[in-house]
């Protein structure tokens, strides 16, 4: 049972009479009471509820039957309970919602918990942890979560403040710089003559000296276009209740300020009205509007059960209540995560732990209530300045030479992109003129500011990167029906390599190496020499060809024509000791292109070392002294042989013979000579002689 006890201190001429009351919003089943002396009590029977939170709400009327708001109480009904007697064993632990990889322990007996925690993996952030723990009894308690945040790695940097920008009206791109000085005042030269009459801002952001970037602080102010003369003092006032400015009351104020409003409400519906006031003073100036909402209500039938709310031109949220007679509007929350921003303004900050955009705006919050027929009031809307805005930027990872299609944009959208590369590396990005504005930053945040470069007629923005990874964001509106397209791309270098041929061969293929990305395509690769090209050294050139690469080196290659190789050798000879020696015969293979000894510069010799008074023997031919200009030398050398002689000498120093065949044919008579003999056996001098001539 739960015991209730409502007590109320009230007017006497306005006395409390009766209760209602009612258990989890069930407002159809309330059941009522009287009530004595403003104290009411009773006992609930909520044996037919489940186990867990509840609420029960009451409401009171008094004699006039006006009803008070309604307030809520929760409580908690628990299961039955157990009588057995357990202790504390274990426990689990895990870290992020990621109970798949939770962790376990025994408890000391002192109830403690040890948690072995690596939180190096972990990213810079907002970060949980959740634990429960074990019974003897299995029976596991509640979880109970904390939360922590891990901060990147501090470096302490010594620095001192230097300079600072500021500009007007969100006009960044108009900015101004100054050097602080030593008292770190910053010095504002600001033209506010072209400025238009109404409410201007003034932005400001410092550097220090390495190189980090403050926030930047915004100030509003009004420009008039007159200067206030005169007296100034109040005179008069007006206001009016929701959009009735055409009919709207004047009066003046009293001498000590005092307002004294004269205010028709039984022609207004029931709901949420607005009230607007402006004050007038002496000189005709006029005070901005100040407006305050209030509820009219009038009887129980028209009962407030809704209220919508929006903000912008977003769409409606619907939030049911209690019905009532009037809603206190401090009780209303209204939430503005996914809220999306007017515009993505230039100052617009950009938090790398959590891949968030936030941005500041101006947002207008519209309010309705309705009643339970579904009849609403006036919507009601109030303006908030100077909202700070979470924008998510959908962040994208991107390869090298990937031409990314922009989304079509809005105003209050951003598209980020994350590139990983190395430090170092000379990074080009592409971009069209969709009007689009693409900001740069590295993995710590810090802004990247690129150059501008032209690359064969091509526009692109380069930048050395100094983390291993470049964060972009784009945002802005691009014309109509069209979208924005980026491109990154890295740095390759493609050589060709070099090769090393004989005279008179064809090339070989041609290939290359890369440094770098990867290249994508197939570059040109050429080289003039022929076959018949001389010896010596020839660039191979290596050219774009077909490679889509926009950040691309090419490194030529050579190629080294050596000389081909001639073999010269000499044939081998036979003589008879006493004779000069025969005319060596040369012979040559391996010339290319069709070529003789005609193109040597000099010609091989074949010589020996043997003469006409060599005795008999073998005698090495030897043979050298080629040059050409596009052959080397292989020599093969011949062997010259003496043999002995075959007496014809003797015979040809005596005195004259006769000569005849073995058959008795004289064929020569008194002769000295005999080399016209040709080869065969003959009779010369009763000797039988063998003639034999060389080869």
């Amino acid at each position: 049972m739960l015991a209730l006890l409502c007590g109320l201190t009230v007017a006497a001429q306005n006395s409390v009479t009766k209760c209602e009351y009612w258990l989890d919003q069930q407002y159809d089943s309330r059941q009522t009471a009287t009530m004595s002396a403003g104290t009411w009590g009773t006992e609930i029977d909520i044996s037919a509820l489940d186990d867990g939170l509840h609420s029960v709400a009451l409401r009171v009327f008094d004699s006039n039957k006006a009803a008070s708001a309604v307030t809520t109480k929760y409580f908690v009904k628990l299961g039955k309970a157990k009588t057995v007697a357990t202790s504390l064993t274990d426990y689990d632990y895990w870290l992020d919602r990621d109970y798949d990889k939770r962790q376990s322990g025994a408890l000391s007996k002192s109830g403690t918990a040890a948690l072995d925690l690596d939180i190096d993996a972990l990213e810079p952030g907002l970060h949980s942890i959740a634990m429960r723990v074990h019974d003897s009894a299995d029976e596991v308690s509640a979880v109970t979560t904390k939360y922590f945040v891990k901060l990147e790695e501090v470096k302490i940097v010594e620095a001192s403040l230097t300079d600072y920008d500021y500009w007007l009206d969100l006009d960044y791109d108009k900015r101004q710089s100054g050097v602080l000085s030593k008292s770190g005042t910053a010095a504002l030269n600001l033209d506010l003559e072209a400025l238009e009459p109404g409410l201007h801002s003034i932005a400001l952001r410092v550097h220090d000296s390495a190189d980090g970037v403050s926030a930047v602080a915004v100030k509003y102010f009004v420009f008039l276009d007159e200067v206030l003369t005169g007296d100034n003092s109040l005179a008069s006032f007006e206001y009016w209740i929701d959009d009735a400015f055409d009919s709207r009351q004047s009066a003046t104020f009293a001498s000590e300020g005092v307002v004294d409003l004269q205010l028709d409400i039984d022609t207004l519906c029931v709901g949420l009205h607005q009230l607007s006031f402006r004050a007038l003073d002496k000189a005709g100036m006029v005070s901005a509007v100040g407006k305050r909402m209030f509820m009219v209500v009038k009887d129980e039938d028209n009962r407030l059960v809704a209220y919508d709310y929006w903000i912008n031109n977003g769409k409606r949220t619907r939030v049911g209540v209690e019905p009532q007679m009037r809603l206190d509007l401090t009780d209303v929350e209204i939430s503005l995560e996914d809220v999306k921003p007017n515009r993505i303004q230039p100052d617009y900050t950009f938090d790398v732990a959590t891949m968030m955009v936030q941005t500041r705006d101006t947002l207008t919050i519209g309010f309705q209530v309705f009643n339970g027929e579904g009849v609403g009031s006036i919507a009601a809307l109030d303006t908030l300045e100077d909202v700070v805005l979470t924008v998510d930027p959908h962040m994208q990872a991107i390869s090298n030479e990937q031409t990314n299609t922009l989304p079509a944009l809005s105003e209050s959208e951003v598209q980020g992109y994350r590139f990983d590369t190395a430090a170092g590396d000379s990074l080009y990005w592409i971009v069209d003129d969709s009007g689009i504005s693409f900001d740069f930053y590295d993995s710590k945040g810090t802004p990247l500011k690129p150059d501008t470069v032209t690359v064969d007629d091509l526009r692109m923005l380069a930048m050395k990167a100094p983390t291993d990874q470049v964060y972009v964001l784009a945002y802005g509106v691009s014309e109509a029906g069209r979208t924005g397209t980026m491109l990154v791309s890295k740095p390759v270098v493609v050589s060709a390599l070099s090769y090393e041929r004989e005279y008179g061969d064809e090339n070989p293929d041609f290939g290359f190496s890369t440094q770098g990305a990867e290249v994508i395509g197939q570059p040109e690769i050429i080289c003039e020499a022929a076959p018949d090209s001389p010896v010596g050294t020839y660039p191979i050139v290596i050219r774009k060809g077909d490679v889509v690469n926009h950040n691309d080196t090419y490194v030529n290659g050579t190629l080294t024509i050596t000389k081909a190789m001639l073999t010269v050798s000499v044939d081998d000879a036979v003589r008879e000791e006493g004779e000069e020696n025969p005319v060596f015969v040369i012979h040559y293979e391996g010339f290319k292109n069709g070529e003789d000894s005609t193109v040597l510069i000099k010609q091989p010799v074949a010589t020996t070392e043997a003469d006409v008074n060599s005795t008999v023997g073998d005698y090495d031919i030897i043979v050298s002294g080629g040059e050409a200009e596009n052959y080397n030398f292989t020599y093969v050398n011949g062997t010259l042989t003496i043999e002995v002689g075959s007496g014809v000498r003797s015979i040809l120093t005596s005195k004259p013979v006769d000569v005849y065949t073995l058959g008795g044919v004289k064929v020569r008579t008194q002769v000295t000579d005999l080399t016209d003999l040709s080869e065969g056996t003959y009779i010369i001098d009763n000797r039988k002689v063998h003639i034999k001539r060389k080869r």
